[in-house]
């Protein structure tokens, strides 16, 4: 698979390791700037859950996360981080998170509170469960 124009076969500086200890790792130093995030491997990759929208791979060579859509190619577009720096690769998606927590609460003040919030909640007889 190819990111960033190079592979991990073409490059000595990128080694590949089992994935889930490098996404292990990632989580911890994630935690290290106050984000919670889960951990999923399988199929010789690993799956960092960081929010809703921003999800982090890991093969044990590289790291990757979608950072945007091209709409000249009409596909998403990844930021990579090679795997042997999960320090730096969390302070990246670190910036990422902050920046789609920003985006998201400003679209949502910018909409007003949702209807499922304006509604009243359930009515009891007498104001009190039974």
């Amino acid at each position: 698979m190819m990111r960033g124009g190079i592979t991990p076969e073409q490059s000595p500086h990128i080694a590949s390791i089992a994935p889930a200890p490098i996404a292990e790792r990632l989580r911890r130093e994630l935690e290290r700037h106050g984000i919670t995030a889960d951990v999923n491997d399988g199929y010789g990759l690993a799956v960092v859950s960081v929010w809703h929208s921003l999800i982090v791979w890991t093969d044990g060579a590289v790291i990757w996360w979608r950072v945007g859509w091209s709409r000249r190619r009409n596909r998403p577009v990844y930021a990579w981080h090679p795997a042997s720096e999960p320090q730096q690769a969390a302070n990246r998606v670190a910036l990422r998170y902050a920046n789609l927590r920003a985006r998201d609460h400003t679209s949502a003040a910018a909409s007003g509170p949702s209807r499922i919030a304006q509604r009243p909640g359930p009515t009891l007889l007498g104001g009190a469960l039974p």
